[in-house]
């Protein structure tokens, strides 16, 4: 009885952190655990391509966004950007488009 017990709930556990593990969600600003917009390599083209600080800027000006239009054009920019430098460098970014970084905008 106890290991399934157990068994029961290391697989809610389980189930629990694959959802927050979902690309663009995570931990939202200032904060240390919770639900909130998350961006990182899997969801900003060119994130390889940019410097610590450069990273830091964009993580904030991503937050601040209050619709998705706005956030859309931005990270439009910002793949073309991002595609020059990866250009200078030889390299291809992957994917195709902006990248799922404004998905968490849509309602």
């Amino acid at each position: 009885m106890r290991k399934l017990a157990l068994a029961t709930a290391l697989a809610a556990a389980s189930l629990s952190l694959a959802v927050l593990a979902q690309p663009g969600y995570g931990p939202g600003p200032g904060t240390r655990a919770g639900p909130g917009p998350r961006f990182n390599d899997t969801t900003t083209p060119g994130w390889s391509l940019m410097t610590k600080q450069e990273r830091l800027e964009h993580q904030q000006k991503m937050r601040a966004f209050q619709g998705y239009d706005e956030c859309q054009a931005y990270m439009v920019e910002h793949r073309k950007l991002m595609e020059e430098r990866a250009k200078e460098k030889g390299k291809k970014l992957r994917g195709a488009g902006p990248g799922p970084g404004c998905d968490w905008l849509k309602k």
